[in-house]
C-alpha cells in the first residue's frame, strides 16, 4: 500500500513531468489533494497570463491509482480562454491524457477530448475559484 506522503510526492512529481508538455508552470492547489489508501488525486493549474489580451488558462485534475500488477496515471485537462471553458464541440469538454510504458519508458499521451456524460464537472465552466485569481 502507498503511504500518504509517498503519493503526495508522487502527485507533485507527475505534475513536475506534465508542466513543460503543457507549455505552462503547473502550480499544485494545495487543499486539492485527496489520498485514499492506493488512490490519490490532485488539482494543478496554468494561471492566466494578466498581460494577455484574451487571457488563457489550464485547470488539470491528475489521479493515480495503484492495483495489484500496476499504476494506472491519468489526467484530465480543462482548458480556459478569457475565464470561460473552451473545447472544439459543444458535447466536448476536456482532454484525456494517460501516462504509459512504452518500451519500458513511461510517456504522456493524449486519448483525446471527451464529454462529461454525468454533469461532474459543470462548476468548471468557468474558471473556477481553486484558486484566487480571476483571468
Amino acid at each position: 500500500m502507498v503511504k500518504a506522503p509517498d503519493m503526495t510526492a508522487r502527485l507533485a512529481a507527475l505534475l513536475d513531468e506534465l508542466g513543460p508538455l503543457l507549455q505552462g508552470q503547473l502550480v499544485l492547489v494545495p487543499s486539492s489533494v485527496v489520498v485514499e489508501g492506493t488512490y490519490g488525486v490532485a488539482t494543478a493549474t496554468v494561471s492566466p497570463n494578466r498581460a494577455e489580451l484574451i487571457p488563457r488558462a489550464l485547470l488539470l485534475k491528475l489521479f493515480v491509482a495503484e492495483g495489484d500488477h500496476a499504476s494506472h496515471e491519468w489526467a484530465l485537462v480543462f482548458s480556459y480562454l478569457d475565464g470561460r471553458r473552451v473545447a472544439p464541440g459543444a458535447d466536448l469538454h476536456h482532454v484525456r491524457l494517460v501516462r504509459e510504458a512504452i518500451g519500458g519508458v513511461a510517456r504522456w499521451r493524449s486519448v483525446g477530448w471527451e464529454r462529461d456524460e454525468h454533469d461532474e464537472w459543470r462548476d468548471l465552466d468557468t474558471w473556477p475559484s481553486v484558486t484566487n485569481e480571476r483571468p
